[in-house]
């Protein structure tokens, strides 16, 4: 029994310490409202940008075979037309690891003179899920939004540390002027993540469909 209230007072004191360690850090800050907004609009861009790099790339890469596909009629000259294509984007993407090899198999598979089964190739997982990373990036809206409630919980927390009732009424004063600024930073924070998954789902499921339909 004596141990195990040992080790919740040691757990308490390290919590404490680690507490009073991150409220310092915080407000040594300059402006840590807009930082933390900052960040979370920042990572928003930088998330969007990341995943749709090469879906994007990809599907501009596809209108050229349907191009090719469809400005010509003779079958024959068709699979030159779309080897010889293939042979060029896979010079020019030569170090993009994840569209060489699907254009190998494409090729490959042109040979056999299949252009149906070579053309399912470029299916919406070999092109947008696994290029695009949509197991981890999928969760970016709930992150947004946990980002802004974590914003709103640092603010209180921020807030409430500095209010003190056991002082005189200049330093009560203060600690209220404190947990004001506190609750600033806690709605703000909670609406930049609010705004950024909301608009960071809406553009990504526009993108997805547009992605689907080529």
């Amino acid at each position: 029994m004596i141990r195990r209230d040992k080790e919740k007072i040691r757990s308490g004191v390290r919590f404490l310490i680690f507490t009073k360690f991150v409220l310092f850090i915080i407000k040594s800050i300059p402006d840590f409202t807009d930082v933390f907004c900052f960040g979370i609009v920042a990572i928003a861009f930088i998330t969007y940008f990341w995943t749709h790099r090469k879906p994007k790339r990809y599907v501009k890469l596809i209108d050229s075979y349907i191009e090719k596909i469809q400005n010509t009629s003779d079958k024959n000259m068709l699979l030159e037309e779309l080897i010889e294509l293939t042979d060029e984007t896979i010079e020019k993407e030569k170090n993009d690891k994840d569209i060489t090899e699907l254009l190998k198999k494409f090729k490959s598979m042109c040979y056999s003179g299949n252009i149906k089964n070579a053309i399912d190739v470029f299916d919406y997982t070999a092109l947008v899920e696994i290029p695009g990373k949509r197991k981890i990036f999928n969760m970016m809206p709930g992150v947004f939004t946990g980002l802004g409630i974590l914003g709103t919980f640092v603010g209180l927390v921020l807030g409430l540390s500095d209010l003190n009732f056991s002082g005189n009424t200049q330093v009560l004063e203060q600690g209220i002027n404190n947990l004001i600024s506190g609750m600033y930073l806690a709605f703000l924070t909670s609406i930049a993540g609010l705004i950024s998954s909301l608009v960071w789902s809406w553009v990504d499921r526009e993108l997805l469909n547009y992605y689907r339909k080529k």
